[in-house]
């Protein structure tokens, strides 16, 4: 966002805060804007949750505003109790398998999802090249979310033509028939 594009987040996310009154905020992302939703919400007395759910946070700048930080799995709350002392409490997941789970399965590709680099990315597109020349047969799919294919192919000086065993998807509303 640009300067401008910022303080007119803010106004409208303090105009929200004035208006809705909300009891509780719940969140994640550790970057400069969400932390400042956070201190904002609590200094209007707001409760503030922060949801917690991959190990990439190496600063406990991320949660100083939230009274609560919680997570999906002991192995979260763990690393980070270890990692800054921080007290994650453990609250499992919010998504309903049956809506991911296919009836029948018949593998056929080595599936990968949001093609950017915190996900694999560079991985993905190593195995892919190496599999073209030693495993022939082996197929991936790339579906992209966030992540997209050819761009992240671009950032790592590479060519879509180089990867002839690799079909992809554009984000899916229904991920059934991919893990089908």
């Amino acid at each position: 966002m640009t300067a401008m594009e910022q303080e007119a987040f803010e106004r409208s996310f303090r105009d929200i805060l004035r208006r809705a009154s909300p009891d509780v905020m719940f969140l994640f992302g550790g970057m400069l804007l969400e932390r400042h939703m956070l201190a904002e919400a609590r200094q209007r007395g707001v409760v503030t949750v922060f949801y917690l759910v991959n190990p990439s946070y190496t600063d406990a700048l991320s949660f100083r505003d939230a009274d609560l930080v919680v997570t999906d799995s002991a192995a979260t709350a763990a690393l980070y109790k270890e990692r800054m002392g921080l007290d994650v409490k453990v609250i499992g997941t919010f998504i309903d398998p049956e809506g991911f789970r296919a009836a029948t399965r018949e593998p056929q590709f080595v599936t990968f999802e949001n093609p950017s680099p915190e996900k694999g990315v560079a991985l993905v597109a190593r195995l892919a090249m190496m599999c073209r020349e030693t495993l022939p047969d082996v197929r991936f799919l790339v579906v992209e979310s966030r992540g997209r294919w050819l761009p992240a192919l671009e950032r790592l000086g590479l060519a879509a033509d180089e990867f002839p065993n690799v079909r992809v998807l554009p984000l899916q509303r229904d991920m059934r028939p991919v893990y089908a």
